[in-house]
């Protein structure tokens, strides 16, 4: 099966390519992600006519399923009922192939959950001390100022183009699913097994 993405950044369309092409899924392959204007405070009827031209463009790359992926930012409620209200905005829409991923909080979050590794590959620029890895592991990712982390710890500051690339090719999927319940929810979307029932604990 050939899956389509769509995300609400830039950057992350360019960046979160590398990753996805690291993930092994039997039977299943990404397609390169495609930017579309979601604004996080959108309505769910927003989000559809804002990404609706980048779904038919996947399906024109041959896409069986798409998933749409956004930011939840600072929005006070619950990340599942907002993805789960889209998700059948899309479906009333006629998209029955779309599903629908929210990210807690934002890109950023997914990038923080891996310190060890980015700290590993250039203890200079991504100086995380000790503390600050055990805290992202002891309460998750999704839980963490990932914005503010970045910009304390990574040298010269964070860099959202070049940085989120450059982290992208370093961050290992299975620690990102370890510590961010909204990516092992991606990695459920993708059809990971180890997923397939739930997305609450790490596999």
């Amino acid at each position: 099966m050939r899956i389509g993405i769509v995300v609400d950044g830039q950057a992350e369309a360019i960046s979160l390519r590398s990753l996805l092409d690291r993930l092994s899924i039997t039977g299943v392959t990404v397609a390169p992600p495609l930017y579309a204007d979601m604004q996080p405070h959108a309505s769910p009827a927003q989000v559809v006519r804002a990404s609706e031209g980048r779904i038919v463009m996947c399906r024109q790359r041959s896409c069986e399923r798409v998933v749409v992926l956004l930011d939840h930012e600072t929005r006070a409620d619950c990340p599942g009922i907002r993805a789960e209200a889209i998700r059948q905005a899309f479906t009333s829409a006629g998209h029955l192939d779309v599903d629908v991923v929210v990210k807690n909080r934002c890109f950023e979050n997914w990038l923080i959950a891996d310190l060890e590794a980015l700290r590993a590959r250039s203890p200079r620029k991504y100086n995380f001390p000790d503390g600050v890895i055990d805290r992202v592991r002891r309460s998750g990712a999704d839980n963490v100022q990932a914005t503010d982390l970045l910009d304390r710890y990574v040298d010269g500051g964070y860099c959202k183009r070049a940085d989120s690339a450059e982290m992208c090719r370093v961050v290992r999927a299975d620690r990102l699913a370890a510590n961010s319940r909204s990516f092992r929810k991606l990695l459920r979307s993708l059809g990971h097994p180890a997923y397939s029932l739930q997305s609450r604990t790490a596999a």
